[in-house]
This record gives structure tokens, C-alpha cells and sequence, in this order.
């Protein structure tokens, strides 16, 4: 596995104004994670009672409820405070926090876990597909996103960004959300469904046998002898050895039709897909 250092501090060297100050902050400065928690479907008393036990979970360095104001209509906001600084500590904490809650319906609210070089822009209320809002970004505005997918897409930064790269980004936001901004979703509200997989042989198995290559469109039934996915991400969508539907055909033309790059291994999407010489029986 790749590990990703997030610490954007570590990158700066040892004896610059920037690592002596933020040295300074943390030796100085005692910083908490914490979390707010609302609780649904749950009585006054119980929420007492909840509270109660939060107060006393390993990790958590104070709980805060008052009844009058934050108990309404079967729902209990409750503040947790944590302990340690250290977010993998933190993250402890709050995994039992959440287990204490499990019974209910809860929402959490919390830093931990927030990544702030990562910029997830939506574009359900826009009249433009994910690829022409990638592209107007990258040939207009001289912004590449890192990920685009069919409602949201994804910017990274860095401490080699400028005041003015961000300075564009948010200008190029304001403007696109006036020219093509609606005022209701245009993408759907939901994510696809998750497909059932339909394996007929090991991947190997099929790699082994006979190619037959056809249209897209006429390949439900075959068994595909490459492996189909949109980048990014890079999950696949269909890989050797499974059966092409009609739901993984029509998820695959969705894709390439709100602009998103669809490859395979032989290259040939979105006109030719490589599938096993012979038919489903």
C-alpha cells in the first residue's frame, strides 16, 4: 500500500518561520477533537441517561446537554469534548461514542477525519455534465480537478498553492454557479444502485479463452474478457469473467454521456468491448 502523509507541516523545513510558529502552537496550545451528536427518536429520560454514560466513556473529557435547550421534538443534541489531541486516539474515542448511540438514529458532526486539502465541489444544481464542468475548469479557469464524477467533483491543494490559485478557484465557482446554476438538481438525487455481479468463470479463465470483439451495445450476455472502469476513480465496473448486463451497459453509456472517462484494457470503449468467443447458453 501507498501511505499518504497528510501532516502538510512535515513538507516544511526544519528552520522556517512557518514549522518554528505552528512548533510553537502546539507546545503552547492544547487542541481537542470533538463532536456534536443528535440523537432522534429518544426520550427526555433517556437522553439524560445517554448523556450521562458519554460523559463517562473512555476518551471523552466532557459531555455537554442541557435539556431545556437541546432536547426538542424526540431529538438530543449532545456535545463530546475528547480527550486526546492525537486524531487516531480521538477516532477511538468516538467509534465508542458511536457504539453507545447505536440504538438510535444519530447524526455526528465532527472534524475528525477532515482532511482540509481536499475541496469536494457539488454539481447537482448546475446545466452542465460532470465533463464540460471539467473541462470549462481546466480550458477557461487553468484549474485540473484531481476527480470528476457524475454530481461532485474533487480538488486537491497543497502548500505549493497560492493566494491567487485559490483566488481563481473561488471566482471560477461564483461564475459557472451564475451562468449555469438551477434552482433544482439536475443530477439524480440518489447514487445508482449497487449491480449484482454475475461471475460465470475465474478471471484467468476467461482472460485464457477465445477473444470475440463487439459493440457495446450488443454485448449483453457475453462474458467480458477485459476489465471495464471509470478513471477516476479507477473502480471497475466490469471485470473478466462476469457477465455484461443490460444494468452494467446502460451505467457504463450514463457515464460516458455525463462526460466521465470510461477505459478498458484493450482501449476500445466506448464503440467495442472484448467478451469470450462463445454465447451464454
Amino acid at each position: 500500500w501507498v501511505q499518504t502523509n497528510n501532516d502538510l507541516k512535515a513538507y516544511l523545513a526544519e528552520d522556517s518561520e512557518t514549522r518554528r510558529g505552528l512548533r510553537v502552537m502546539e507546545e503552547e496550545f492544547q487542541t481537542s477533537y470533538s463532536a456534536q451528536i443528535m440523537v432522534e427518536g429518544i426520550g427526555e429520560a433517556d437522553a439524560q441517561a445517554l448523556y450521562e454514560r458519554l460523559a463517562e466513556t473512555e476518551g471523552v473529557a466532557m459531555a455537554s446537554y442541557d435539556p431545556a435547550r437541546h432536547y426538542k421534538n424526540g431529538a438530543a443534541l449532545i456535545s463530546v469534548t475528547f480527550a486526546d489531541s492525537e486524531e487516531a486516539q480521538a477516532s477511538a474515542a468516538l467509534e465508542r461514542v458511536e457504539n453507545l448511540c447505536s440504538g438510535y438514529e444519530t447524526t455526528v458532526s465532527t472534524e475528525i477525519g477532515y482532511n482540509p486539502s481536499k475541496i469536494v465541489m457539488s454539481i447537482k444544481n448546475i446545466s452542465l455534465s460532470s465533463g464540460e464542468f471539467e473541462s470549462i475548469m481546466l480550458n477557461k479557469y487553468k484549474i485540473e480537478l484531481e476527480m470528476i464524477a457524475a454530481d461532485y467533483g474533487l480538488a486537491l491543494t497543497s502548500i505549493c498553492d497560492t493566494d491567487e490559485g485559490f483566488e481563481r478557484l473561488l471566482n471560477a465557482l461564483i461564475e459557472i454557479d451564475r451562468e449555469y446554476g438551477t434552482d433544482v438538481p439536475t443530477k439524480p438525487a440518489t447514487p445508482p444502485p449497487i449491480q449484482d455481479v454475475l461471475t460465470r468463470m475465474t478471471i484467468s479463465a476467461a482472460k485464457d479463452m477465445p477473444d470475440d470483439k463487439i459493440r457495446l451495445a450488443d454485448s449483453e450476455g457475453r462474458i467480458s474478457r477485459e476489465i471495464i472502469f471509470a478513471y477516476p476513480p479507477g473502480i471497475p465496473l466490469v471485470v473478466p469473467g462476469e457477465e455484461i448486463t443490460k444494468a452494467s451497459i446502460d451505467r457504463i453509456e450514463s457515464l460516458i454521456q455525463d462526460g466521465i472517462t470510461v477505459q478498458s484494457t484493450y482501449g476500445e470503449l466506448p464503440a467495442y468491448v472484448h467478451v469470450v468467443e462463445y454465447e451464454i447458453n
